[in-house]
């Protein structure tokens, strides 16, 4: 009977433990240079891989560049969102203020909105909580208060008085229209 040839079962790649060092990797050309192969073996590999050399490193180099790139990219979309945030930050805060200021206001203030605009104009109306300074509302603007509006009473010539012309008021003259009609 002959011998059969033995043959050794492949061993299967094995990971190491988490925490193991990873295994010290030498440089193709340090490797090269300790297996002993004379000159003209050098020069075979050498020529056999100086593409694959540079290859390589062209491809390093387009990693490097892509990932400065995709940094960049990474950089500016982070940017413009943090400007787009704090502009939305901003006008909530304005929103937010507007309302607390309205909802401040109490019911005499007749135009809550005309008043709001004379805060913006002014912020000398405003107290340190952002509420409405009442009384100095009330002051400069008395408008805004439905116990504050003026009238001078005066609705024009017929009102109350002898119409132009006329001896009567403006009230018999449209009774009059009323009863007699336009002659």
């Amino acid at each position: 009977m002959a011998d059969s040839p033995t043959t050794t079962p492949a061993t299967p790649a094995t990971t190491p433990p988490a925490g193991t060092p990873a295994p010290k990797v030498e440089a193709s050309e340090t490797w090269m240079n300790g297996q002993g192969f004379s000159d003209a073996q050098m020069k075979a590999v050498n020529d056999g891989t100086s593409g694959m050399h540079g290859a390589m490193e062209s491809l390093k180099s387009d990693r490097v560049s892509l990932r400065t790139e995709l940094d960049g990219i990474k950089n500016a979309k982070n940017i413009e969102a943090d400007e787009k945030v704090t502009q939305m930050q901003a006008a909530i805060d304005v929103a937010t203020n507007k309302a607390n200021f309205l909802e401040s206001l109490p019911n005499s203030v007749t135009n809550k909105t005309l008043a709001y605009v004379a805060v913006l104009a002014d912020d000398t109306l405003l107290n340190k909580d952002g509420s409405a300074n009442l009384e100095k509302l009330k002051e400069v603007h008395p408008q805004l208060f439905a116990n504050g509006m003026s009238t001078d009473g005066h609705a024009g010539d017929g009102a109350g008085g002898k119409l132009p012309g006329s001896k009567m008021t403006g009230g018999e003259a449209v009774d009059y229209l009323i009863r007699h009609g336009d002659r």
